[in-house]
């Protein structure tokens, strides 16, 4: 009784090495996309639960404690007058810029604003001069202002050039303007829907964030490379243990001419 296949199978030495080191990376990065898209799950399960919560009325910051960052909130107080640009801020596909102000609120402190955008044009040097951009400049007077409370970020190359900056470096921008901030800033018109959002300049509710998870799909694809790699591994094993039987069969199958049929002119 002749040998099966499978106890011949013997692929390549060096295809082996190739599998047992490939394998095992590609289901590591399959597990860790799968872990990605949990954390990711779990966070935005967190702002769902943060932004389903009652709005929170801040209108001072003294003596109490800060709401949790995605919180919607509601500001009173009145703009300080300064404002910055954080540039290169895309809205369907056109360039423009958010306008960043500081507001004081009614019972004390100053958060900054992002106001929204505004599309791409010369910005001027002095950007607090009303006449230079009319209607573009902080309002005047007592307002309210509602969107959600962020925790603005820390960049080292933020500030480009005098009051323009490519990213909300809060510290720098408060440096900017010459305002002592808290560590959040309002996202103003945040959770605006398309129909609610602003007509006219700054347009609020572009920037809403959006979580995107593409992990399960990133780990789907690890984990068929993986079996993909270890199909191909077993079918180049088979195919070499087999190819002693495929050389006898074809052997049998064009037997070797006779010296008869060799001779025969």
């Amino acid at each position: 009784m002749g040998e099966s296949p499978m106890s011949r199978f013997k692929p390549p030495w060096y295809l082996t090495l190739c599998v047992l080191a490939v394998a095992p990376a590609l289901a590591y990065l399959g597990f860790w996309q799968l872990s990605r898209n949990r954390e990711m799950t779990a966070h935005k399960a967190m702002l769902d639960d943060r932004i389903g919560q009652d709005e929170v009325i801040l209108d001072g910051l003294g003596g109490r404690n800060w709401p949790a960052p995605w919180r919607r909130v509601r500001l009173k107080g009145e703009f300080t007058g300064g404002q910055v640009w954080v540039i290169n801020r895309y809205v369907g596909g056109a360039l423009g810029h958010d306008l960043i102000a500081g507001f004081r609120l009614a019972k004390g402190g100053v958060l900054l604003v992002d106001r929204g955008w505004v599309p791409e044009g010369p910005i001027p040097d002095h950007i607090d001069s009303p006449e230079k951009r009319p209607g573009w400049a902080p309002p005047s007077g007592p307002w309210e202002l509602s969107g959600l409370l962020r925790k603005w970020h820390t960049d080292v190359d933020a500030e480009v050039a005098p009051q323009r900056f490519r990213s909300l470096d809060g510290g720098r921008i408060a440096k900017a303007l010459g305002l002592p901030i808290a560590p959040y800033y309002l996202d103003q018109g945040a959770l605006l829907s398309e129909g609610e959002r602003a007509v006219g300049f700054p347009r609020r509710g572009f920037h809403a964030f959006k979580i995107r998870s593409p992990h399960l799909s990133y780990a789907v694809q690890w984990f068929s490379l993986c079996v993909t790699l270890l199909v191909l591994y077993v079918l180049v094993g088979l195919r070499r243990a087999r190819a002693p039987e495929d050389a006898k069969l074809n052997k049998g199958a064009f037997p070797a001419p006779t010296k008869a049929e060799v001779s025969k002119p």
